[in-house]
């Protein structure tokens, strides 16, 4: 991350290993960050959303749990 700020396979290890570690509101705020660069990264998507479920979040973590159904590319 050091010798790639904006490097999407570094940041969305980080804001994993920020979940990993319960640290959510921070793992939000990195996959906003990669969401902002790649709004169409799956994973951040799914993984925000949960992690906004785990801090209690309901109501925006389940709206963006429902991207995925949006998605025209996500798999069925």
């Amino acid at each position: 991350l050091a010798l790639k700020p904006d490097s999407e396979e570094a940041l969305f290890g980080t804001a994993v290993a920020l979940s990993r570690l319960g640290r959510y509101e921070e793992a939000i705020a990195v996959y906003d960050r990669i969401l902002a660069a790649q709004p169409a990264h799956r994973k951040a998507h799914v993984n925000r959303s949960i992690d906004l479920l785990l801090i209690g979040q309901l109501r925006e973590g389940f709206r963006a749990h429902e991207w995925r159904y949006r998605a025209r590319f996500w798999p069925e």
